[in-house]
């Protein structure tokens, strides 16, 4: 578990662990308000993963990492400190849903393009516009 996790005691590590346990049978992964700094490192190893939820932490990085996660449909990742996408998001081939919402993101990146399942786009935050790629992608 993430150290976040760890400081947070016995019961919290064990919460964490079920999780991801039942990750494996859902597909999905949701661990909202927890105080994340950063992805949880064990992630990166369930490249099946349909559904991630990380509403509501303090994650201010998109790793490279992201894009082991190729079956990945839906992404939330609202309420958070992220200010980039890294372009590693043009592998999430598949993902239909993207909820950075609540994110201090400056720009997004060309990447974004390359998702052609990609039905939904959820952006919006109260201070500086984000800037869009342009519309010839």
């Amino acid at each position: 578990p993430p150290a976040e996790i760890i400081a947070k005691g016995i019961e919290e590590i064990f919460f964490f662990l079920n999780l991801i346990s039942h990750a494996h049978q859902d597909l999905s992964l949701a661990y909202v308000s927890q105080g994340l700094l950063a992805f949880p490192l064990n992630m990166f190893e369930m490249p099946w993963l349909r559904e991630l939820d990380l509403t509501d932490n303090l994650i201010s990085e998109f790793p490279e990492e992201m894009k082991i996660l190729t079956s990945l449909e839906k992404l939330v990742l609202q309420t958070n400190k992220l200010e980039s996408v890294h372009e590693s998001i043009k592998f999430l081939t598949k993902l239909t849903l993207l909820n950075v919402k609540d994110n201090p993101l400056q720009t997004l990146p060309v990447e974004l393009g390359f998702l052609s399942a990609l039905k939904s786009l959820e952006l919006g935050y109260p201070g500086p516009a984000t800037t869009i790629p342009p519309s010839e992608i």
